[in-house]
């Protein structure tokens, strides 16, 4: 069994932290004896699927990418949050998350329609977790690209397309 441990760092508000907690249940507390820091002792499964499921996983990964504008970080994160748990036939299938994608992993087309482009992407679409790593299917799928232009409003220009 896994656990995660939290530091808490505000023992006066030690009841809005453990409050606060949104993916993980907390056991108890614990103090570090070399350092004195007080920690929280939190179950490792999501506490709205009781497992380990996929949001645990996206959370875990959120420090390795970022798109550089802060809302569309947001915007993705929330919607990968919302990922809770999908059962297909023999595993833990992801059922719509979006992910930051880096434009490298693309490859452009020459043919320009409009605003809209085409493009292959390498990697293809996160299917399930699996040993520390997203299992991917359709690897050098063709996707359209669209141009965002009103970065005032991106997440409603994001939502609008999905």
């Amino acid at each position: 069994m896994f656990v995660v441990l939290k530091s808490l760092n505000n023992l006066k508000n030690i009841t809005i932290e453990i409050e606060n907690e949104n993916y993980y249940k907390p056991y108890g507390i614990t103090r570090d004896p070399e350092t004195k820091n007080y920690i929280i002792i939190l179950n490792y499964k999501c506490k709205m699927c009781n497992s380990i499921c996929n949001t645990i996983h996206f959370r875990h990964k959120f420090m390795d990418w970022t798109s550089g504008n802060d809302d569309i970080d947001k915007f993705i994160q929330d919607n990968q949050l919302s990922e809770h748990i999908y059962y297909g036939i023999n595993s833990i299938y992801i059922n719509n998350a979006l992910e930051w994608i880096p434009y490298d992993r693309l490859y452009i087309a020459k043919d320009e329609f409009g605003k809209i482009y085409q493009a292959n992407w390498i990697d293809g679409e996160i299917e399930y977790w699996d040993n520390g790593n997203w299992k991917r299917y359709n690897q050098n799928m063709f996707v359209v690209l669209k141009r965002l232009n009103n970065l005032k409003n991106i997440t409603t220009e994001i939502e609008n397309e999905v």
